[in-house]
C-alpha cells in the first residue's frame, strides 16, 4: 500500500481478504473538484492491453451521522465511504478483481418503502499501458501512477 497527498494505491489480487475505506472526515470537501474517485488499473489476461475502471461522484456522505453502510464484521467501527474490498476467490487464475464503491447517501423511508437517489458515474477504458496511464493522469491527476498489476 501506498499514501500519497491525495491518493491511496493498493494491490487488487483476490489472493487474501482484506478492506480499505477512506472516512468522509478524511476527505477535503472543499478542493475545487469536490468529487470523490476511485479508479482500478488492471494488465488484461493474455493481451498486450490494460484497462482502466474509474467511479466518480460528487454525491456521497460528508460525514460519519450520513453514512449508513455499516460493516458487518465490525458495526461499531468509521464508516469509509470510498471502500476497496479485495477478497479470496476460487477462480484466481481466471478472476483477479475485488470491489470499488462510493458509498451512497441515507435513503429516505417513504410509506413503508426506502426512496434514495444517487447520482454517480462509472467510466471504462481499453488501451495500450500508455493510453491507460494518460486517462488515469486525466481522472485520478496521478502522473506516474503504481501499477500493481505489472
Amino acid at each position: 500500500m501506498e499514501i500519497g497527498p491525495n491518493y491511496v494505491a493498493f494491490k487488487l489480487d483476490v489472493a487474501g481478504i482484506y478492506k480499505l475505506a477512506i472516512k468522509p472526515e478524511d476527505i477535503d470537501f472543499t478542493r475545487p473538484a469536490k468529487i470523490a474517485k476511485i479508479g482500478y488499473v488492471l494488465k488484461i489476461p493474455d493481451s498486450d492491453e490494460f484497462g482502466f475502471l474509474v467511479k466518480i461522484s460528487d454525491d456521497i456522505p460528508k460525514s460519519q451521522k450520513d453514512c449508513y453502510d455499516v460493516a458487518r464484521d465490525h458495526p461499531d467501527s468509521e464508516v469509509g465511504v470510498i471502500q476497496s474490498y479485495n477478497s479470496e476467490s476460487p477462480d484466481l487464475i481466471h478472476l483477479n478483481f475485488g470491489e470499488i464503491e462510493l458509498q451512497l447517501n441515507q435513503f429516505e423511508t417513504i410509506d413503508n418503502a426506502f426512496l434514495g437517489k444517487a447520482k454517480h458515474q462509472i467510466f471504462g477504458y481499453i488501451g495500450s499501458k500508455e493510453n491507460i496511464i494518460d486517462v488515469v493522469e486525466k481522472y485520478l491527476g496521478l502522473k506516474d501512477p503504481i501499477l500493481y498489476s505489472v
